[in-house]
């Protein structure tokens, strides 16, 4: 019993300190204030995240990069050419019921 127990001992301490390093878990702060980060060398760049504006400047922390203004533009979606079988209400059609000899064995 004491060979079985030690290995999985080992594996237990292993596994648990090794998810933090590989995970890296506590390198994230949830909380009040969390993700706002300094200027990081944005002086002088006015952005205010609720607007819902991309951030104009040059991005220094998490937030800022996710808000970052790109070049990218938007594609819009056609559903009259790309969902062919898309009613024009747009609204989608019922599923049919399943047939009631489904083919089984005869």
């Amino acid at each position: 019993m004491l060979r079985l127990a030690y290995p999985l001992l080992v594996f237990g301490l292993l596994t648990a300190t090794g998810c933090n390093s590989v995970l890296g878990l506590g390198d994230y702060e949830v909380g009040k204030g969390a993700g706002q980060g300094g200027s990081g060398g944005s002086a002088g760049c006015e952005w205010d995240p609720d607007s819902g504006a991309c951030y104009p400047c040059a991005p220094a922390n998490d937030r800022q990069y996710l808000n970052a203004c790109t070049e990218s533009t938007c594609e819009p979606f056609d559903d009259k050419v790309r969902v062919t079988n898309l009613p024009s209400d747009g609204i989608l059609p019922s599923i049919p019921d399943a047939p009631t000899d489904a083919g089984g064995a005869e």
